[in-house]
């Protein structure tokens, strides 16, 4: 007899049904918002009973659990598929199936009576603010693409690697490509990859027709949304007041740090205003708000909010006999998302088991397993580190920034002793609130499993960004591993506040210290350092949101009437690039890192580019084949010979256009080797700026 579902678990199942559906319309919109719920909804929903969180949260939380499970899971799952295949259909029916099939097997668990989210109108609103700050100053450093018909690059440097993961995924299935290098482009790079597989899925579900901006800060957003929700379940659960888990949410979120009060008299000084709060500061000292990590690099950020998920589960205790299953997924997700934040995660949670003393055995197995599920991951991140000036040192630059550390010279003793300087200023009200947490939810903290391993994590981390460090000049270390210590400090410094009473206008959240010692002066001492910390973010967020577009404005202003002329001629030769020449073509410009973001705005196959820090992430495993190959077409184009030469080496290294604009015109000699119509055909021509195609012998 097959057994009766809950009316709510059919629902379930048709809301499902036709999901998947809306996937396959030929209508891009309806097929990307039906992918994207397909794959970050469902799933997590559909894991909740087995994970026994499905009725421990009120809709609200119940919602934002089911993004961050399936964030944690599907990524995983998705992996294996995608290094057999990147075929749209065949990555929604393997999907599809798993899905229905979880359908047929789940039960509801019996779990406590729920926990209330979001119970006042006051902290709705207060959500939806944070909300509403979040959502554009993700989108809109990437977003719109176009403006005034011509292509508009996002100015953020490290998305010339996040669309060239996606155009690598759209050419040709795991493991990436390389989009700088037509002639090694189908030979295997490493970078940790998961979070794009979620975007690149819902490209493929829509025939690719859905932009990679588009795709890219989508999957952003619904990243930063359940990772900022989920500080909030984990500080309500912890605090067990509504005003103690909001104020964790904004420190985690909007509240910045102290860094804007260095920043300023630094920029009167130059006299023109940066976007980076930080470069007051030498990079590898940087450490940057949780803001400016979910807009810059989300793929890290997913990380974050997989560790995040582990600890819900560990302090619910939902899972004592499933680790075994659910540590090596868990650990994958982490490894596969970020090796940074998997650097001081997993060891930490090494350390939580040796003070837990419980199961020694059964902790010990499964951490074997982890490492063997991993160890593919593991062994692609130290051929990578083998690299170049791409793995860890411990060796420290001079810090011009330097407080205490002056007095022992550049180091980890100086850093050591500048800790407590870096904290308060860019931690900010993370770090000033500590002391005026009470005691008692310290030690409630250390005996709750789930946040003892984020307190670990959070001291771990600390400890390691102040020792070692990446040997790229842009640290990837240090400002990505924090992330742990700030949401740990974001977390226990929301317990400083507690509901007492009825919200008034003065008082809206009706809240007082949870430590009555500070009295008044702590009262005010909180509400100023919670504005200069708001002050931080209500410049900085629009500022990044919309530089491009200042930026842009503010050079072609300043331009001479000659080189408007010519600014003209290439955006429009750069936009019929990216709509007229077919996907298949590989571009040759400049090659040099003038040219950065050549990419991603004509959307092609580069033939070569010139290694650099933002491409460090496509450095070939042999890479004497690839510096021959820069070395022979970029020296023939800026010294030259004769248009035969020419020609027969863009051909030899797959190159089928040429793009000769403002600094091409700049770098190369002898351009009137492409008029010679045996070698070279012009498709574009304007003003000196064209696009040649590159004849077929």
């Amino acid at each position: 007899m097959i057994p009766t579902m809950p009316q709510r678990d059919a629902k379930l199942l048709i809301g499902l049904l036709v999901t998947i559906a809306l996937t396959m319309l030929p209508v891009t919109a309806f097929s990307a918002a039906a992918g994207f719920a397909l794959l970050l909804y469902f799933p997590g929903r559909l894991l909740l009973p087995i994970l026994g969180l499905d009725r421990m949260w009120s809709p609200a939380g119940t919602t934002i659990l089911a993004l961050a499970v399936s964030w944690s899971v599907v990524p995983f799952f998705l992996n294996p598929v995608w290094h057999a295949t990147n075929a749209g259909y065949t990555l929604l029916a393997c999907l599809g199936l798993t899905l229905i099939a979880l359908w047929a097997v789940i039960r509801p668990t019996d779990s406590p009576s729920p926990e209330q989210t979001f119970t006042r109108k006051v902290t709705v609103a207060a959500a939806l603010l944070i909300a509403a700050s979040i959502v554009p100053s993700i989108v809109f450093p990437y977003w719109p693409t176009e403006l005034f018909g011509y292509p508009v690059p996002a100015e953020i440097h490290d998305y010339i690697k996040h669309q060239g993961l996606l155009f690598s995924l759209e050419q040709r299935p795991l493991p990436i490509g390389n989009p700088f290098f037509a002639k090694g482009a189908a030979d295997p790079v490493y970078y940790y990859h998961f979070f794009y597989l979620i975007p690149a899925t819902v490209r493929a579900w829509t025939h690719h027709t859905l932009t990679y901006e588009t795709a890219f800060t989508a999957a952003a957003v619904l990243v930063a949304l359940p990772l900022i929700g989920m500080v909030y379940l984990i500080a309500k659960r912890f605090t067990r007041d509504e005003s103690s888990a909001l104020l964790s949410t904004g420190l985690f979120s909007v509240i910045g740090a102290f860094d804007l009060f260095l920043y300023l008299p630094w920029m009167f000084h130059k006299g023109r205003p940066l976007i980076m709060l930080d470069f007051w500061v030498e990079h590898p000292y940087i450490i940057h708000n949780p803001l400016f990590q979910i807009v810059w690099s989300p793929q890290n950020v997913l990380a974050v909010l997989v560790v995040l998920v582990g600890v819900l589960l560990l302090s619910a205790g939902t899972l004592r006999r499933s680790w075994v299953l659910w540590g090596p997924v868990f650990a994958a997700a982490i490894l596969g998302s970020s090796v940074w934040i998997a650097l001081g995660a997993l060891p930490a949670l090494a350390i939580w088991a040796v003070t837990k003393r419980r199961n020694l055995p059964a902790i010990v197995g499964i951490g074997v397993l982890i490492a063997i599920v991993n160890l593919p991951t593991i062994s692609n991140y130290l051929d990578s580190a083998a690299h170049p000036d791409r793995g860890l040192t411990f060796d420290w630059p001079v810090n011009q920034a330097a407080v205490f550390g002056r007095l022992v010279g550049p180091g980890i003793i100086a850093n050591f002793l500048d800790l407590p300087f870096t904290l308060a200023l860019e931690f900010g009200p993370k770090a000033l609130l500590l002391p005026l947490v009470p005691i008692a939810l310290w030690k409630r903290a250390w005996a709750d499993d789930g946040l003892r391993w984020l307190m670990i994590t959070a001291v771990l981390s600390i400890l390691i960004a102040s020792v070692v460090r990446v040997e790229l000049i842009h640290n990837d270390l240090r400002h990505k591993i924090i992330l742990l210590t700030m949401i740990f400090c974001a977390v226990i410094g929301g317990g400083v506040v507690k509901t007492v009473r009825d919200p008034t206008w003065r008082n809206p959240f009706g809240l007082t210290l949870a430590n009555p010692r500070f009295g008044r002066l702590g009262s005010s001492m909180l509400v100023v350092i919670m504005m200069a910390g708001l002050l931080t973010e209500l410049y900085e967020s629009p500022a990044t949101a919309t530089r491009r577009y200042v930026e842009d404005h503010l050079a072609y202003r300043a331009a001479s009437p000659e080189r408007k002329q010519l600014i003209e001629a290439e955006r429009a030769a750069l936009g019929f690039m990216r709509h007229q020449l077919p996907p298949d073509a590989v571009v040759q410009g400049s090659g040099s890192p003038l040219r950065a973001r050549l990419a991603q705005t004509v959307r092609k196959q580069i033939g070569v580019m010139e290694p650099w820090d933002d491409i460090a992430v496509f450095a070939p495993n042999d890479p004497t084949e690839y510096h021959r190959a820069v070395d022979t077409v970029l020296t023939e184009l800026r010294q030259g010979s004769s248009a035969k030469d020419l020609h027969r080496i863009l051909r030899s290294y797959g190159i089928t256009h040429v793009f000769v604009g403002i600094v091409e015109r700049e770098q190369w000699t002898a351009l009137q080797r492409f008029d010679d119509k045996r070698y070279f055909n012009d498709l574009f021509n304007r003003d000196g700026v064209r696009v040649a195609t590159v004849t077929q012998p």
